[in-house]
């Protein structure tokens, strides 16, 4: 029996480094703001090399010199799912599994003291956000909001599209498009 016991140890031990090694992967995805009609024109949408691509609406808006960026509980249902939206706890964002809070409004930014005053007594706190590795720095607050609020938000939209490539050297190409086409913000997560 003892023969058996160094090979399938060897085994796990592989197949743990190899499956360490794909969850390292480089980035294959792209978060890009902006116009949905120019980026959708440009060549990076032609190409046959996506293997996926999410448009969400968001909706933004300036209260006392803040950028205010509002995206549905939906949207960021479909993130978590992705494993892209993450969340600050104990100094490091750690991947967000579920949203926990039926609150209809939930808001993020680097502290509580960031947020101006009408958005900290009408959100609940609920941390720092990230989508992929970082920050999600195209606005100083995000607020999620369930479906029914963010439909009544009266506010000037965008399109955040999450662009999935095949392969990672894609994505790094499409920032050679950034000044050719009408992008607010462009980001490669993983």
């Amino acid at each position: 029996m003892k023969k058996w016991v160094k090979p399938f140890v060897l085994v796990i031990v592989l197949t743990l480094f190899l499956a360490g090694c794909s969850a390292l992967e480089k980035e294959r995805s792209v978060l890009v703001i902006g116009d949905e009609r120019e980026w959708e024109d440009s060549p990076i949408a032609w190409t046959n090399q996506l293997e996926n691509n999410k448009t969400f609406e968001i909706k933004k808006e300036e209260v006392d010199g803040k950028k205010i960026v509002y995206m549905s509980r939906q949207m960021a249902d479909i993130l978590i799912d992705e494993r892209l939206l993450r969340v600050k706890t104990d100094k490091k964002y750690k991947k967000w599994r579920r949203i926990d809070s039926q609150r209809p409004l939930l808001s993020f930014a680097e502290s509580e003291s960031v947020l101006p005053e009408e958005i900290r007594v009408t959100t609940s706190y609920s941390g720092d956000l990230a989508i992929g590795d970082e920050r999600f720095d195209y606005a100083d607050v995000v607020i999620i909001a369930d479906v029914e609020s963010f439909e009544d938000l009266d506010l000037e939209t965008r399109s955040l599209a999450l662009l999935q490539f095949k392969e990672e050297r894609l994505a790094q190409l499409f920032t050679h498009f950034e000044d050719d086409i009408a992008i607010e913000a462009f980001k490669v997560v993983n």
